[in-house]
Order: structure tokens, then sequence, then C-alpha cells
């Protein structure tokens, strides 16, 4: 990605979570007020309200799939999370990395060539992308945190009331 190119900001998603695979590169994200070491065979999981960039440091060449899904109801989790929000954000997904970026290929071939069915095949194959997401951070007690430089209660709040109301 050439930053300069496409600039991007800080932002978050209220409605949905956003899943990225990290097939090729590596870099430092933001996420949530923290930085991340990311690499390929990285798995990140955008909760709804969780701040985040993914633009990479200049320089550094990254390829990612990344899965927006909305309308989720998980026993025991917030709407639209994926995960418990204490789990973490950033995962290996190791054993299950290959088959997740071809599930990705593959849906992306389905909706770019508008294949009659197309969403139908793309929802039971992002079931499973979603399922393999979901064993990878199963089996992970941590998200892989590369600094943490925690801030203060109060300046987490306000930098969460900000992002949430910065177009008022």
């Amino acid at each position: 990605l050439d930053a300069s190119r496409h600039p991007r900001i800080m932002h978050a998603h209220e409605d949905y979570t956003e899943v990225v695979l990290i097939t090729e590169g590596s870099s430092n994200y933001l996420i949530d007020h923290r930085q991340y070491a990311v690499e390929k065979g990285n798995l990140l999981v955008y909760n709804p309200g969780i701040v985040h960039d993914e633009v990479a440091r200049e320089g550094a060449e990254m390829e990612t799939w990344c899965v927006a899904v909305g309308g989720m109801r998980m026993p025991g989790i917030r709407e639209n999370a994926l995960l418990p929000d204490d789990k973490g954000c950033v995962f290996r997904a190791d054993a299950l990395f290959d088959q997740m970026s071809s599930l990705c290929e593959i849906m992306f071939q389905l909706l770019s060539g508008q294949y009659v069915g197309a969403a139908t095949y793309c929802h039971g194959l992002l079931l499973s992308f979603l399922t393999m997401a979901l064993a990878v951070a199963g089996h992970q007690d941590q998200s892989l945190i590369a600094s943490e430089e925690e801030e203060s209660a109060l300046g987490t709040r306000v930098k969460r009331y900000i992002d949430a109301h910065f177009r008022e």
C-alpha cells in the first residue's frame, strides 16, 4: 500500500466485525490504542467499536484479505462481535492459514465474477472462514502484543468518546 495514495485515519465500525488475514509482508498496526507487530499468517479481528488503522509503515508492502461481517449473534458475546472483548485482536492462523486464504480467494473470485448464486456460495464459505477464525482465536490465550503502552483510564475514555463523536 502506498499511504500517500490511500490516506486513512483511525476509525471504528459500529455495526460489524472486520476480520483481516495478512497474506504477505509485515508492519506495525495501531489497534485499540496499542501497537501490534503483524506479519504474514496473522489474523486480526476488529469487533465493533475497536479503533484501528490498517495502513502499513512506509516502504512495507502488505497483502491482506479483509472480510466484514454484520448481523452476528454469538452466544454470550455482544451483538455483531465475533469474539469476547477481552480475547484480543491479533492471532497466528498457523495450520489454518492456507485454508483461510483459499476461502477468501474463492469468495473474491465468485463475487468479482458476478456468478449466478455467488452470494449463496459465499455465505457458506464465509461460515467456514469464521469457524476457522474462532478456532484460531480459541487456541491462543492472548493476542500478540508488540508494545503495551497502557494509557490512563481517563485518557482512554476521552479517546473513545472523541472517536465515537468526531463528526459532531
